[in-house]
């Protein structure tokens, strides 16, 4: 594994060979980035939820105001996604369950089910990859997302998630 830096264009020039000296045959990259650049021909195989989980929050547009501004407020809640907004709380439990930030080998990924059940799978990982804790739960009865994560993040500690991700050797 080799780590690149830089935005979609300059990481694909890289490995294409025309911008620095990458010793690389593939490369991961978010769908949404090549499409932004149309270049989605370069797309050779896609990864699915259960292959690869994405980073907790990942794709969710966050927007924020002071709580006594009530007219950007009332349009803000407009803009509001309830389904998104419940999923991404269910994730968000979860990492904070885990005490970690962003930047933490931590991925989590929450779908509502056609039946309105929510769904949380939760991963923890070394930085090398070699060590990770999953855990995969559904909403049950109560269906609340904080319920969910929390539930989600206690499995994942109960695999010693703290000791990978803060790299504790076992």
């Amino acid at each position: 594994m080799v780590r690149v830096r830089g935005a979609v264009g300059t990481r694909l020039e890289k490995l294409d060979g025309t911008k620095g000296d990458l010793k690389a045959d593939a490369m991961v990259l978010a769908r949404v980035g090549l499409e932004r650049l149309g270049l989605t021909d370069r797309i050779v195989a896609e990864f699915t939820v259960h292959e690869i989980l994405p980073a907790v929050g990942a794709g969710v547009l966050a927007l924020e105001c002071r709580r006594d501004d009530t007219p950007v407020a009332t349009l803000l809640e407009r803009l509001n996604h309830p389904k998104t907004q419940t999923e991404a709380t269910a994730e968000r439990a979860m990492l904070h369950g885990l005490r970690d930030h962003c930047n933490s080998p931590i991925a989590g990924y929450c779908t509502t089910e056609p039946d309105g059940q929510l769904s949380l799978r939760g991963m923890v990982f070394s930085r090398d990859g070699s060590k990770f804790a999953h855990a995969h739960i559904w909403g049950e009865t109560s269906n609340d997302p904080a319920t969910l994560g929390s539930r989600v993040c206690a499995e994942l500690l109960g695999q010693d998630a703290r000791d990978i991700i803060e790299g504790i050797p076992h």
